[in-house]
């Protein structure tokens, strides 16, 4: 290739800068850009600020500023190692280092998108409205733009110069690299294509040639591996970088490299190969190196089989606590499954395993019937079936179930036996537990029993004296219903007595009332009348005083005072159950014939007679009677019925 065609993508790997760059900016906090010096096209950009992105180079205006300063700041910069700093026409602060080859300035390192010192709002605002920006998104994305100090700044150019040095060095590596290996090509690919193994030849870990053997190993095709970084061939960055720093450690130690480890074909399938390589010349690494790859997928592919069924035995062997052994009675070597370390309580890495070892483990009172029952299988060919106990270094016993088979040579000889062991401690344990357990069962229901016989006599008794006690009280309930039936037949004739008892009573107080209103009344009012001295008017007010004491009680039981009968209607209603005549109660009172009929006619007014046909003398004799057969328990004497 002319040295004036090559171009900075000839150089560089651009994938693999952009992601140094991008841990660049992701560590520090500034930004970078590659930009190709002739067409100004921004290559690699990381970090960028969001006002620089969504804002200024958004913009067809303000863009058009972002490339005028583009052009300034790298205008005339060739020198490398030299550092530029220029405020861009938008108001921020960039800087560059050149990338020159051969005397050609080929591209531009740049950083910045910063501030030297806080930002002018009023000339962003003023720039917002310019553009047609959003104003508070704009101010907002302007906040986020980094202050720093220029001091800080410069340095941050210097390491960027550096870094464009170590660039554009590791360019000329690559293209003389390759000016080498369009020299060798023709002879390493007569011996790389007939070669049975994958095989490159590669110069700085990218692939410069590949067999047939490679192309169908990996999937890819001729054109996909040549120029290419064996990076593709990995599943991700970190197995690549380990598999880098292996292969510089043995190549500096031994000259050469050889490692298994997995590669990823193109369709993504992972696969198991050995990698060896060694240099071309092993005094000039840089000439590149011879490396063959073998796929060992099917023989990793047994392994695992193997291993899976290993791990499935051993896990199989844990749950059911049960270890296999093998004893090569020739060498007297054990060999035990990893459970059975684990029930004899030792570790894997234990270096000498013998039967000696085992019977040392062997509780001291099983050890002998152990060893004797081993002897008499070995000699006798007798079935080796026996449960004993281990004593373990932590001074735990445990309880063991041993079985075992022995392979013979012709002549009889033992030459190995084939056994296990299996941890039965938990089953024991619960034996000895149940036992005790029946035991103390049994005990219990002994005690039960003696419980229940000695309760069983007592209820016995209990119930007998129950029956006796139901008996006496059904007795006592028989005599104490003959005794209510008495009281009940006693107690009706009682309250009939009473009501024949009150009826006369009243009968009699009336007929005192009667007699005292309606025979000795009238004659005491015309014995007054008659002319008597002082004295005689006193004599009979007294006689009149004690009279009315002697009925006033029974006038209260009277039917008058329901009626609320005046004195002198109470007299003349008195003289009316008597069958006196109005004419007969005027002599007796002394009063008129006409006086008499209108207290008659006030008394049926009070009764509620007027205007009908009903004798008074007849309702005032009856009302007292009817009011007593209507509510015999609530009658008081004189109440008259209802109309």
């Amino acid at each position: 290739m002319n040295i004036d065609e090559i171009s900075l993508r000839d150089l560089l790997d651009l994938d693999e800068l952009k992601k140094l760059f991008s841990d660049f900016s992701t560590a520090t906090g500034f930004t970078t850009g590659l930009t190709d010096q002739e067409t100004q096209e921004v290559l690699i950009a990381t970090g960028w600020r969001d006002i620089c992105v969504n804002f200024h180079r958004k913009h067809p205006e303000s863009e058009k500023h972002c490339q005028l300063s583009n052009t300034k700041l790298t205008m005339d910069l060739e020198t490398m190692g030299e550092v530029r700093i220029y405020q861009c026409e938008n108001g921020l602060v960039d800087g560059c280092t050149p990338i020159c080859f051969r005397g050609r300035h080929l591209a531009n390192l740049c950083s910045g998108q910063v501030l030297f010192s806080p930002p002018d709002i009023k000339y962003f605002k003023q720039q917002a409205q310019t553009y047609g920006y959003d104003e508070q998104a704009y101010l907002d994305s302007l906040a986020d733009v980094p202050v720093v100090s220029e001091e800080r700044f410069i340095s941050i150019l210097n390491y960027l110069a550096r870094m464009a040095l170590l660039i554009i060095r590791s360019g000329m590596a690559r293209f003389e690299a390759q000016q080498k290996t369009a020299e060798t090509d023709s002879h390493l690919r007569s011996v790389i294509g007939s070669a049975p193994t994958g095989i490159c030849f590669i110069v700085d870990r990218i692939i410069q040639q590949a067999n047939p053997q490679m192309v169908k190993i990996s999937g890819y095709t001729q054109d996909d591996l040549i120029g290419q970084s064996t990076r593709m061939l990995y599943a991700n960055e970190e197995l690549y970088k380990q598999v880098g720093r292996e292969e510089s450690s043995q190549l500096n130690d031994a000259g050469t490299f050889a490692l298994d480890t997995i590669v990823q074909k193109k369709d993504g399938t992972k696969i198991d190969v050995r990698l060896q390589s060694s240099p071309i010349d092993k005094d000039d690494p840089s000439g590149g190196e011879i490396a063959t790859i073998t796929d060992l997928t099917e023989l990793k592919n047994i392994e695992r089989v193997l291993q899976l069924s290993e791990s499935r035995l051993n896990e199989a062997q844990k749950v059911a606590r049960v270890g296999s052994w093998e004893l090569d009675l020739s060498k007297n070597v054990l060999y035990w499954s990893d459970e059975i370390y684990r029930i004899f309580g030792l570790h894997s890495d234990h270096l000498e395993i013998t039967f000696e070892l085992f019977l040392d483990i062997v509780h001291p009172d099983d050890r002998e019937s152990v060893q004797r029952a081993y002897a008499d299988h070995l000699e006798n060919k007798r079935p080796y079936d026996i449960e004993h106990r281990l004593l373990l270094k932590d001074g735990m016993i445990k309880h063991v179930h041993e079985k075992c088979q022995t392979e013979y040579d012709s002549d009889g000889n033992a030459l190995r036996s084939l056994g296990t062991v299996q941890d039965i401690t938990i089953r024991k344990i619960a034996e000895q537990e149940l036992q005790k357990s029946r035991q103390e069962l049994e005990q219990r229901v002994a005690e039960r029993t003696d419980d229940l016989k000695a309760s069983n006599l007592m209820m016995q008794k209990e119930i007998r004296d129950r029956i006796h006690s139901e008996s006496e009280l059904y007795k006592s309930e028989i005599n104490l219903e003959r005794e209510r039936a008495t009281l009940a037949e006693a107690n009706i004739t009682l309250r009939v007595l009473m009501r024949r008892i009150e009826q006369d009573k009243n009968e009699f107080e009336e007929q005192v009332a009667a007699n005292i209103f309606g025979l000795v009344d009238p004659y005491l009012d015309k014995l007054n009348r008659t002319g008597l001295d002082k004295r005689q008017e006193n004599y009979l007010q007294i006689i009149k005083a004690n009279l009315e004491n002697i009925v006033s009680p029974f006038i209260k039981t009277a039917v008058a005072m329901d009626l609320k009968l005046s004195p002198t209607e109470l007299r003349i209603a008195n003289l009316i159950k008597q069958d006196k005549s109005s004419k007969e109660i005027a002599e007796l009172l002394s009063l008129s014939k006409q006086t008499i009929d209108k207290h008659r006619n006030n008394i049926r007014k009070k009764i509620g007679i007027t205007n009908k046909k009903i004798n008074l003398k007849t309702l005032l004799t009856s009302s007292f009677k009817t009011r007593q057969d209507r509510d015999p328990e609530k009658a008081s004497p004189g109440t008259l019925p209802p109309d």
